[in-house]
This record gives C-alpha cells, sequence and structure tokens, in this order.
C-alpha cells in the first residue's frame, strides 16, 4: 500500500496520469503567489522532504523489529533510512531531470535558472530532512542510556506508550515474525558494516530501545499532522498559499501516518479496512450527502424546483432567443396617416406604422420555430378598418447544438 503512493508520485512527474488535467505541470514547474520561482521549487522539496521522512517513519515502524541490532547502533533511524533510501533518491533523480526537461524545453526557462530551481528543490528536501534528523538526535536514546538506566532502577520499569501507535511486547513480535537475516548494512554512504549480533543484550533494553523510538516517531509524525490542519486553517493568507503539488504531497504524509496508526493495531486487516470505507462513502446513499458539500452563487433563490439538465433542454434552451423578424408596407383608400399592429399570440415591436414607407417588425424571443402567427393590421384613423395577413414560421435558426472541434 505504501508504494502505490511512490507509484502515484512517479506517473505525476512523468505525465502518466492526469496528463489532460495538467496535473505533472503543477509538479515539474511549481507556482507560488503568482511566480515559478526558487521559492516554489524549495516549498515542494520540503513538502518531498517530509513524505520522505514519513516513508521511512511509516517502514522503520512496521520493520525494525525484524532487525534487532538496530537497537544496538548510535542513531538507528538514521542508519535505517540510509538503507531505505533506494526508492526516494530514485525519484529525486527522476523528478530532477524531469524538471529539468520541462522548464528549458517547454517554459523556456534558461538553463542556469532552471538549474538554480532544482538546487533550491534539492535544498528543500534537506531542510526537512535536516530537521528530522536534528529532532531524533535529541530525543531519541541509544542503548547504553537504558543498560546504565535498567542497572541503576532494575528491570521493572515500564515501558513508555504511543498515542498513535499500538504498544507491542518483544515476545509478540517474535511470535509474529521472524527476524530477516542481514550480514550488513550501509553505517553511511561511504561505509559498510557487519550486522552485531545481539545475544548478549538483554531482550527488556532492546525492547524499550524500540519502543521508545516508535514513541517519538509517533510524536514527529503528529507534529506534522498539526502542521497540515494548520496551513490549512490559514489557507486564506497568502503566505500559507502553498504549490497545488506540495499540498497533494502533505495529504500524502498524513495518509501514510494515518495508514501506519491502522496498521499498528489491525496488522493485515488494514487494506480491507480501507477499501470497504472508500466503498462505503462512495455508494451509500446516507454518506454521500454529508460528505458532498454545495457551492452556491451569492444572489441565486435555490428554495424552488430544480430545473432538468439534460440534452433534450439543451436543445430547446438554445431555441429560445430565436424571434422572427419581417416588413410591412399596407396601402388603400381613404385611409389615415397610421396604423396599429398587434399578432395572434406573443408580442409584437413596434406596434403601430406609418403608411408610405415599409417599416420593420419583431416578435418576441422563441417566437421562430414556435408556429405560425396571424398579423392584424388596423387603421388608426377609420374604426373597423383593418386587414389579417399569416406569417409563415421558417424555424428555429438554430436547431441543433453547434460543436466546436479542437485540432492540436
Amino acid at each position: 500500500m505504501l508504494l502505490s503512493f511512490w507509484l502515484l508520485l512517479f506517473a505525476f512527474v512523468l505525465d502518466g496520469i492526469g496528463s489532460k488535467y495538467g496535473i505533472s505541470h503543477l509538479f515539474l514547474y511549481p507556482e507560488y503567489r503568482g511566480c515559478n520561482d526558487s521559492i516554489a521549487y524549495c516549498l515542494l522539496g520540503f513538502s518531498i522532504g517530509g513524505f520522505i521522512v514519513s516513508y521511512n517513519l511509516y517502514t522503520y515502524i512496521i520493520h525494525s523489529h525484524r532487525f534487532p541490532f538496530l537497537a544496538t547502533l548510535d542513531k538507528p533511524l538514521y542508519k535505517f533510512s540510509i538503507n531505505n533510501f533506494i526508492i526516494p533518491l530514485t525519484f529525486i533523480l527522476v523528478y530532477s531531470w524531469s524538471s529539468y526537461q520541462f522548464q528549458v524545453d517547454k517554459e523556456l526557462v534558461p538553463q542556469k535558472e532552471a538549474f538554480f530551481n532544482l538546487l533550491s528543490f534539492t535544498l528543500g528536501v534537506f531542510l526537512m530532512a535536516g530537521f528530522s534528523f536534528v529532532y531524533f538526535r535529541l530525543t531519541n536514546k541509544n542503548i547504553r542510556f537504558f543498560t546504565d538506566k535498567l542497572g541503576e532502577e532494575g528491570k521493572e520499569e515500564s515501558l513508555a506508550s504511543s498515542a498513535l501507535q499500538k504498544s507491542s511486547s518483544w515476545e509478540d513480535l517474535e511470535k509474529r515474525t521472524e527476524d530477516w537475516r542481514v550480514d550488513t548494512y550501509m553505517f553511511s554512504f561511504r561505509r559498510v558494516l557487519l550486522a552485531r549480533s545481539i545475544k548478549h543484550y538483554p531482550r527488556e533494553v532492546l525492547e524499550k530501545v524500540l519502543a521508545q523510538h516508535h514513541v517519538n516517531a509517533s510524536f514527529f509524525e503528529l507534529m506534522i499532522i498539526i502542521s497540515f490542519i494548520l496551513v490549512g486553517l490559514f489557507r486564506e493568507h497568502r503566505v500559507f498559499e502553498i504549490p497545488a503539488a506540495s499540498s497533494a504531497v502533505l495529504f500524502f504524509t498524513v495518509l501514510v501516518m494515518l495508514f501506519s496508526a491502522i496498521y499498528s493495531w489491525i496488522k493485515g486487516w488494514t487494506f480491507p479496512l480501507i477499501i470497504s470505507m472508500i466503498l462505503i462513502i462512495n455508494f451509500s446513499p446516507v454518506l454521500t450527502s454529508s460528505f458532498n458539500l454545495e457551492t452556491r452563487v451569492y444572489g441565486l433563490d435555490y428554495s424552488g424546483e430544480k430545473e432538468d439538465y439534460n440534452s433534450e433542454v439543451l436543445k430547446n434552451s438554445v431555441t429560445l432567443d430565436d424571434y422572427l423578424t419581417f416588413d410591412l408596407d399596407p396601402t388603400g383608400t381613404l385611409l389615415g396617416t397610421t396604423y396599429t399592429v398587434s399578432v395572434s399570440s406573443g408580442s409584437i415591436t413596434p406596434t403601430t406604422g406609418t403608411y408610405g414607407a415599409a417599416a420593420s417588425f419583431q416578435l418576441q424571443a422563441g417566437s421562430a420555430g414556435a408556429g405560425n402567427v396571424t398579423v392584424t393590421i388596423t387603421d388608426a384613423g377609420t374604426a373597423g378598418c383593418s386587414a389579417t395577413e399569416t406569417i409563415t414560421d421558417p424555424g428555429a435558426c438554430s436547431s441543433v447544438i453547434p460543436t466546436i472541434e479542437l485540432n492540436p
């Protein structure tokens, strides 16, 4: 499930998903406060760094018990992240190349500026990674601390618990899974060392080390979730209008942390539970109305009955503005100077005319296509002197919905 988020990010960057909606553009050329500059790239890099940290925390919480030798190391989460950096490093390289090509080829950004933008992106990633490194460096204790403390206070000390993770004893972990054999590991990007044996360490100490690391990781996850909520609460301020791609990555980060918490409680039932929740929200008529929020236009009255909206209504609505026009030039004997005009249905403009010259008349909107109309001409000076004429309806001039085809 965790890899699906990485697959989505790779697909967004490589224009594999949402190409018609420009999703890749949001990632490859981010915008912040109307500018596609280094600040926007730094913010996106910072959010990507947060996702990488949450990815490492998730895998560390779920799988650290498979590598009990980690509890004997100084900075175990840092060592674990180094050995778990293949996917994040691949994504950073793929993103950098794709973004550089997009900037130079599509947006015509100068090469130096494009390179500087990517440096800002990398800086954002390392800022987040550095912040997490400092946090865990200050909070996580190594095995020597717990060994000394155990010797001073005895073995009855209780373990810390996490608000986001379900606590599990070392015995429970051993019953569920077996350790994965590890002979060597990357101590740093330049050194590879042999994995230590843990047989000479007390089991209680190993359990306390990993439990304390899980607690600190949970608090860090909680801080990121709170920051995400704060950004949403102050979204009306321009400072917090972060790039759209950053918002998407932050959302993925919160989901990863949520899945981590759920998995710690129900393990293998996590994926079926999430699928069930999605299906219930989408197909339950009761819940669907709760999750669909209406956006209403100011000044419109929504209290009346809703109009039908379908192809037939659209075809009929196209002809509502079609109208008939015609000219009249009546003649006769013993007539006055003007005459009046009326119609059998609808309205006519103007309603009077002058003899001796042709005058133009127009029926109401929608008269074209509404049928034939009888026009009555009455002399203004002689009562009872009138004549009728039938105007044949030629039909609506826009009888079909126009279509526009765009050829790229």
